[in-house]
């Protein structure tokens, strides 16, 4: 197959895709304008009702992270549209030119990432190391100083409590600098309860739930909406469906946000 029939062959698969979500969107997004019957004869009133669609959160289509990554890939969709009728006017027709190889792979991976996206299970780290309440302190912190961990989550019966970090253990020893205090006396992590990170406490480091179905923009979205905020998110706690009830099932951190390659 030429690259030339490539492109074309994986724009047709891409514009059945789009065109299925141009009709689920809501009458109120059309303002008065026509539905596109086809994306490449339509591009720019359909990226109107993505957008005006993307405007309101509360709006939910059949697969929100596809619908998520249409969004993210609008300006390549609109260019790579444009390329499509220069190779050919209908897709009978034969193609004038070829792509260039980037181009194909290109139309490529944005069909790819909407039908297949990624989600928080493709970059969540899934080995955890966490503390139970009962834990010896100070191993816990030695632990955590030896494998450069700024926080690890505290669990109990199966589900996270609070956090054990470093300014956990900063505040307890600022309070407790004058007590008397031996470090050959257990101190177990539950001891200093009230100087563990509060996971619902979002004052300036932030503790989130999400669910492991979750796409990668929203979850890249979620570090960007806090830092306009002053705030910082420490760690994202993947579970089932985001509630803080269900088990753990990874975590992700600024660290991880490399891995969406877009």
């Amino acid at each position: 197959m030429s690259k030339a029939s490539e492109f074309l062959s994986t724009f047709s698969k891409l514009e059945a895709v789009l065109s299925k979500h141009a009709q689920s969107l809501p009458e109120k997004y059309y303002h008065n304008r026509q539905k596109p019957r086809k994306v490449h004869d339509s591009l720019e009133s359909f990226a109107h009702y993505i957008e005006a669609c993307a405007r309101d959160v509360r709006n939910r289509v059949s697969n929100e992270s596809e619908f998520r990554v249409i969004i993210e890939n609008l300006d390549k969709i609109s260019l790579y549209n444009k390329l499509r009728n220069a190779l050919a006017h209908n897709y009978d027709d034969p193609p004038i030119a070829d792509p260039r190889q980037d181009a194909v792979e290109g139309i490529r991976k944005i069909y790819s990432d909407i039908t297949n996206p990624k989600t928080a299970q493709n970059i969540m780290i899934k080995t955890i190391k966490y503390v139970q309440p009962a834990d010896n302190l100070y191993d816990a912190l030695d632990d955590m100083a030896q494998n450069g961990f700024t926080n690890v989550p505290v669990i109990e019966e199966g589900r996270i409590v609070a956090v054990l970090s470093e300014k956990s253990a900063l505040r307890w020893a600022a309070e407790t600098r004058n007590d008397e205090v031996k470090l050959e006396t257990f101190v177990s992590v539950w001891d200093i309860e009230k100087y563990l990170d509060d996971i619902n406490d979002k004052t300036f480091d932030v503790y989130e739930f999400i669910p492991k179905a979750l796409d990668v923009y929203s979850i890249e979205d979620i570090f960007i909406d806090y830092m306009r905020e002053g705030k910082r998110v420490s760690t994202l706690f993947v579970t089932e469906n985001g509630n803080h009830r269900e088990g753990l099932l990874g975590i992700i951190t600024a660290w991880d946000l490399h891995k969406i390659d877009k």
